[in-house]
């Protein structure tokens, strides 16, 4: 009965209401494309490629990502994907219908009959968001605009990898900065007038720059790590650079190869550009790494030099959900209105003024676990600043720690010096996941030795691999796990 009630509720939802239009053709009103065989569909399967999806060894995020499905979508989801199409959707013209466009995702509608109908959902060449029926190319396809701001956060808890995890990466790539081709992804966080307000200004008196987002107009430059494997997700450090360059510094390679972590960086995004343009242009280029590569999106950090420094420690506190910690070098910017000693910068009213809006709430809380390493030079004329604004940070509950050069003046860290204050940074994400493969290895361990290594004969079996998968995802014990319960 409650199955029925949702359908006649959702039929109620679209009919009449909802309808696609064929290519160009804005006058023939046809059954809503995201029907199957005239009612909403029964089962929804959202995956990367157009290919028949394969069933999944387990309802794990993990087992699903593995067999190529970014989502299963229950009633609820199937309900929040139908809101999506506006009432009424304007007409597509032929040519956009028809033009190669950026693939976000394909959804397979199945019917209760078991009929299917495939649709691409596709960003188009102006950045909105557009439904195409895959199934009969061949003609005039069907297609229809979909509400983007819906869509989007229908889609916010799906991987953001859209890449295939058991494809070999060109060794080439691995060790060494590259451009990164385009089409690039935007980042969820758009900052517009109303997310600057909430995020970054709030009650403090400044004035909101507008910014500039043109993707084909970025240029992003991308390290992986010398080990990386699509198997295995690594972390991401998000450089600011103070110059236009956006490389991701030398000093960073062996810090970046020992902890497991890609660098990317944004080029003509340095001290002269806008800030709110360099902070859209670092989310906009971690959105685009997490999409191609596997990054474990608990291990993201933000650094910078100077004025990228500043822009690093702004959204290490406006951005706690996003990054996990930042290394700021020789350049702090906080929250705080910090009373100034005799050094530099000290200004007419004595004091290092607030940067940006103290965070509240849950914000607020998260920001006391992200941990800000500092690196400065006692030869640098920020030196006085930044200890300042550390200690005061420190004392407003932050954990911050300052790794302080005797020599250093304003410029790069020697790699050992990174090395340190980034290890810190990671370490609290780090050992988290050390220890629950370590578990996951124990539980893997004690399955083997009482059922042997082989597939799950009963559903407790199952159970119990599907424990140690939730237990660390993607760790060598995971993958075991997986391969056992894959195993015919």
């Amino acid at each position: 009965m409650r199955q029925a009630t949702v359908a006649s509720a959702l039929l109620l939802l679209l009919t009449g209401a909802v309808s696609a239009v064929n290519a160009g053709q804005a006058g023939d009103a046809t059954d809503p494309i995201l029907y199957v065989d005239g009612r909403p569909p029964a089962r929804v399967l959202v995956t990367i490629s157009a290919g028949p999806p394969t069933e999944p060894a387990c309802e794990s995020p993990m087992c699903l990502r593995a067999a190529g499905i970014l989502a299963d979508l229950d009633a609820r989801g199937i309900s929040r994907l139908l809101d999506c199409l506006p009432i009424n959707p304007p007409p597509v013209a032929p040519e956009d219908a028809a033009a190669s466009r950026d693939r976000l995702c394909v959804l397979h509608l199945v019917a209760a009959s078991g009929a299917r109908r495939r649709l691409d959902v596709i960003r188009s060449a102006d950045a909105s968001l557009m439904l195409r029926d895959i199934d009969n190319l061949a003609s005039a396809p069907r297609s229809a605009r979909l509400r983007a701001d819906r869509f989007l956060e229908l889609s916010a808890s799906w991987p953001s990898f859209r890449g295939d995890l058991f494809l070999p990466v060109d060794p080439a790539m691995l060790g060494a900065a590259f451009e990164l081709l385009r089409p690039y992804a935007e980042s969820p966080i758009t900052l517009d007038a109303a997310t600057i307000k909430q995020r970054l200004h709030r009650s403090l008196d400044m004035k909101i720059e507008p910014v500039l987002r043109s993707l084909d107009d970025e240029t992003f430059f991308l390290r992986l790590p010398a080990n990386y494997s699509p198997r295995t997700p690594v972390g991401l450090v998000v450089w600011v650079d103070p110059t236009d360059s956006g490389l991701p510094p030398r000093e960073f390679d062996a810090a970046l190869d020992e902890l497991g972590l890609a660098c990317v960086g944004a080029a003509d995004s340095g001290n002269a550009r806008p800030s709110f343009e360099r902070m859209q242009a670092a989310l906009d280029a971690l959105a685009t790494v997490c999409r191609r590569y596997h990054v474990d999106e608990e291990r993201v950090y933000i650094a910078g030099m100077s004025g990228g420094a500043r822009i690093a420690s702004i959204m290490w506190g406006a951005f706690p959900d996003v990054f996990a910690g930042a290394v700021p070098i020789v350049g702090l910017s906080s929250y705080l209105q910090v009373p100034a000693g005799r050094g530099p910068g000290a200004g007419a009213n004595k004091v290092y003024p607030r940067e940006y809006a103290r965070p509240v709430g849950d914000l607020a809380r998260l920001l006391r676990t992200r941990r800000l390493a500092v690196i400065d030079g006692k030869e640098d004329f920020n030196h006085e600043a930044v200890q300042a604004i550390a200690r005061a940070l420190a004392r407003d509950g932050q954990n911050v720690r300052v790794f302080s050069c005797e020599l250093m003046r304003h410029e790069m860290p020697t790699p050992e010096r990174f090395a340190e204050a980034l290890r810190w940074a990671d370490e609290p994400r780090r050992n988290q996941r050390a220890e629950s493969a370590r578990r996951a290895a124990e539980q893997l361990e004690n399955y083997v030795s009482r059922h042997g290594a082989g597939p799950p004969r009963t559903p407790r079996q199952r159970e119990a691999l599907v424990a140690v998968i939730e237990l660390a995802r993607w760790s060598e014990p995971a993958w075991s796990a997986l391969d056992l319960l894959a195993s015919p």
